[in-house]
């Protein structure tokens, strides 16, 4: 199975799932990082840091929205993990989809939003977007020009988009270690490709993609329940 992190979301956002992200399968690696980008429009909303953004929001509590992709996505959850850490009073406008909430983040319905470094980067040569930060532990090899959020001081804003290969529950270490062998044997092959798609390829073991699902379904339940995000 090919997936995302998503999978270790799912059970804080439904009452009912029908698996475990933990035990019912056998991580074998990690396949490609992408980083999300925190983006505004500058015709509406003409700042060019995350010190203007906080200054901003704190002087007007309720006052700025953001659009997403939808309630439980990556967009949402990276803009409530940054509200959290920094005490912000910003509105959530969920969309049906990232094209809605990308059109009207263009077209200045709404001042400001998280999208994927690669989806946003067009709209930022253009000049109709500028981004403020991106995720990641250091800058964006396709936007260097912007701080990560961990530079500016925000250790715990993981909020990266990986993909993961899983097997089934209890695939014998043998059969996982020699995938994993093979995974990384290939990434060496797609490297470009994936760039070229906004991605970076990453390689990492077995042990430590499940210690990483197992970290992300606690952290993620957290901040899920303290925010009272729920999409049913």
């Amino acid at each position: 199975m090919l997936t995302t992190n998503v999978l270790p979301v799912l059970p804080a956002l439904y009452r009912s799932v029908p698996f475990n992200p933990v035990s019912d399968f056998t991580h074998i690696s990690k396949v490609a990082t992408g980083s999300m980008a925190l983006v505004v429009n500058p015709t509406v909303l003409p700042i060019k840091s995350l010190d203007e953004l906080v200054a901003r929001a704190r002087a007007e509590p309720g006052k700025l929205n953001y659009s997403s992709a939808g309630n439980g996505t990556p967009h949402h959850l990276g803009m409530e993990l940054l509200k959290q850490q920094l005490r912000l009073d910003i509105v959530h406008i969920p969309y049906k989809g990232a094209t809605g909430a990308l059109n009207d983040l263009l077209g200045g319905q709404v001042p400001l939003a998280m999208f994927p470094v690669n989806v946003a980067l067009p709209y930022v040569k253009d000049g109709k977007l500028a981004v403020i930060a991106v995720s990641g532990k250091g800058r964006s090899i396709l936007a260097p020009e912007a701080p990560s959020f961990d530079e500016l001081g925000l250790k715990n804003l993981d909020i990266d988009v990986y993909y993961l290969i899983s097997g089934p529950a209890k695939l014998s270490p043998e059969i996982t270690a020699k995938l994993n062998s093979e995974i990384a044997s290939t990434l060496n092959d797609v490297r470009e490709p994936l760039l070229a798609l906004g991605l970076l390829a990453e390689h990492s073991t077995p042990d430590a993609l499940a210690t990483l699902i197992n970290v992300d379904v606690a952290r993620w339940k957290e901040l899920i329940t303290s925010a009272r995000i729920t999409v049913e």
